[in-house]
């Protein structure tokens, strides 16, 4: 009897400690800041591919973001 307790003892911190770490890895999307980035298509048709469309955001380009 005394066995099957400290398994379940040592069963449930493993748990709990797994459930805090999940928590854990999930607070920034949880408390995090939307930010929405501006897109700009670029290439949008390509003779040797065909239609195909290639996004660009403003943060790839350092020079056109305001503040920096």
């Amino acid at each position: 009897m005394r066995e099957s307790s400290r398994a379940l003892v040592i069963g449930g911190l493993l748990t709990g400690l797994m459930l805090a770490f999940f928590l854990f890895m999930a607070m920034p999307t949880v408390t995090g800041e939307e930010i929405r980035l501006p897109l700009q298509a670029v290439d949008p048709f390509d003779p040797l591919r065909g239609q195909s469309l290639t996004l660009s955001y403003a943060i790839n380009n350092p020079a056109a973001l305001p503040g920096l």
